[in-house]
């Protein structure tokens, strides 16, 4: 999503725009980068709820404050996480996860894009809200090494966002037992949602685009309103909807609202299950 982005903002605004990876720590260690950079406007944080909503509820040494350190552009898409198994895995439903669970509290392992990501977070509420007991293998690699050992069988079952495993349950490399949002997601209507076993059941993951705090107004109200236009050509639209996640676009100050509320929900789950920052 965000070489896709990138790769419209220079007809909007002109510019050469590179995206540069930096995994690592759910997102940490991008955001401390873009947090420590100078607020001129050359330098952007392409982000998610990990990083923004998650990290600050577990982590009390975290290097930036999402709310005072990065300023808001615009949020970029919703995209729901889908519960994914190695073909190989024995259980086809989530009735029947459940149910080998319960049966063998402790003897499977998930995976997760690192600790404190919505993988686990999902992962962790299901098992909550079911009874039930795993043991949490983290992949500090993100997704993409998560992805790897679930299709190599390294670890059986995991959450992970459609953008990433919904390619390979069309491949046929995972199954998809359900999907995270309260409803089924038109992008993949066949996969049932989870709260239809597990009632109330739904955690959504998020992508955003940030600058470092201080950068001048100005310079803010650009970028979002390129942003916006974006995300709503039909070009993108319909890519990013291929990938199963859906555009949105906000102004920054309704983007620095989802922040707020989001880091207070995901402090109550974590609360919740036991989970208090380290």
């Amino acid at each position: 999503m965000a070489r896709l982005i990138a790769g419209k903002l220079p007809d909007e605004i002109g510019g050469t725009f590179v995206v540069e990876n930096r995994p690592g720590a759910s997102g940490a260690l991008a955001s401390a980068a873009v947090a420590k950079s100078p607020p001129d406007g050359y330098t952007l944080l392409f982000s998610a709820i990990n990083a923004l909503a998650i990290l600050p509820n577990l982590m009390k040494s975290l290097q930036y404050d999402p709310q005072k350190d990065l300023a808001p552009i615009s949020l970029v898409s919703y995209s729901p996480n889908l519960l994914v198994v190695n073909p190989a895995f024995q259980a086809k439903t989530v009735p029947e996860l459940i149910d080998l669970l319960r049966a063998n509290p402790g003897k499977y392992d998930y995976g997760s894009g690192g600790v404190g990501s919505s993988q686990q977070l999902g992962m962790a509420l299901l098992l909550f809200a079911t009874g039930t007991k795993m043991n949490h293998v983290p992949f500090s690699g993100g997704s993409g090494q998560l992805t790897t050992a679930l299709v190599g069988n390294t670890v059986s079952v995991a959450f992970d966002v459609m953008t990433t495993s919904l390619p390979q349950v069309r491949g046929g490399t995972l199954r998809a037992l359900g999907i995270s949002s309260r409803a089924r997601s038109p992008s993949a209507p066949d996969i049932p949602a989870i709260s239809e076993f597990v009632p109330g059941f739904e955690i959504v993951a998020w992508n955003a685009m940030l600058a470092p705090a201080g950068t001048p107004p100005p310079i803010i109200d650009k970028l979002s309103a390129a942003v916006r236009r974006i995300l709503k050509s039909p070009e993108v639209t319909a890519r990013l909807n291929a990938l199963g996640t859906t555009p949105v676009g906000s102004s920054p100050a309704e983007l620095a609202d989802v922040i707020r509320s989001e880091t207070k929900k995901f402090g109550e789950a974590l609360a919740a299950i036991g989970v208090t920052p380290q």
